[in-house]
């Protein structure tokens, strides 16, 4: 039995690289780089969760294209599960080296032999992680300083966690994905997009906007009720509103079931 999280559950720090599908379909997923866990259930390193269509995620396709490593660090990314798969709903991310680059950048870094001082080669130019014998010398004059006296060197590029809090939120902000709240709606299959939710409002300024649904367990409950019934059913619907490759998709949080006791037309 495949190991599931939670639905509904939100990811922090969760780091991974996106990857796209070896069949060619579109989809996008998140190598995970490090384990995901929640309560007993863990998710190991090198699994791969599918990405769900969202503006987050085309913004991350975007940044992919010139940032090579394509690993990030998801932050208020949600879970979802829906029949016996979990997916991810990313929200804010932020580009990070792979570990093996961040050891490479380390080792860099560390002093030259006495030896190769005289033989050393000139910096590469086109390498970004390559320092000057001159400056890694003060580098590790400095750490050595800082390991026999146990004070930690000022470094103005330290970033806080206020500084990293201010950073999260202003990502927020600039996400452009928005909220749907107690609207009414009808469940529609779609032979082209699958089962959408048309809002179904009355009076002269008629919505009759339409959203592709993202797959959760809010829908997974949502599609047994139409299907036990011969009729279309009425729902009061919220959730999350976003946009990808100019379609409009929805992540439903809610759905309830509305009776017109015979006040409406069928």
């Amino acid at each position: 039995k495949q190991t599931l999280l939670r639905d509904g559950i939100s990811l922090k720090a969760a780091e991974g690289k996106l990857a796209a599908s070896d069949t060619n379909d579109g989809k996008c997923f998140f190598e995970l780089i490090v384990p995901v866990s929640d309560n007993s259930v863990v998710i190991a390193a090198g699994e791969k969760i599918e990405l769900l269509p969202s503006s987050s995620l085309e913004m991350m396709i975007d940044n992919s294209k010139t940032f090579l490593p394509a690993t990030y660090q998801l932050w208020n990314a949600k879970v979802t599960k829906y029949k016996g798969k979990n997916y991810i709903f990313p929200s804010v991310f932020f580009p990070v080296l792979p570990v093996s680059q961040e050891k490479k950048s380390d080792s860099s870094q560390s002093a030259p032999k006495q030896d190769d001082k005289q033989n050393s080669n000139p910096a590469d130019s086109n390498d970004i992680l390559s320092f000057p014998s001159d400056i890694l010398e003060q580098f590790n004059k400095a750490r050595n300083t800082m390991n026999e006296t146990g004070q930690r060197i000022p470094d103005s590029n330290f970033v806080t966690i206020d500084e990293f809090q201010k950073e999260l939120e202003r990502k927020l902000r600039l996400n452009p994905d928005t909220v749907l709240l107690d609207e009414n709606a009808i469940l529609v299959r779609n032979a082209k997009e699958g089962l959408t939710f048309t809002l179904e409002t009355y009076g002269r300024n008629v919505d009759t906007t339409s959203f592709r649904l993202l797959p959760c367990e809010t829908l997974e409950v949502t599609e047994l009720k139409q299907s036990e019934s011969p009729e279309i059913l009425r729902y009061k619907i919220s959730g999350i509103v976003t946009k990808y490759k100019g379609g409009n998709y929805l992540l439903l949080y809610k759905a309830t079931q509305i009776y017109s006791y015979g006040n409406f037309g069928k």
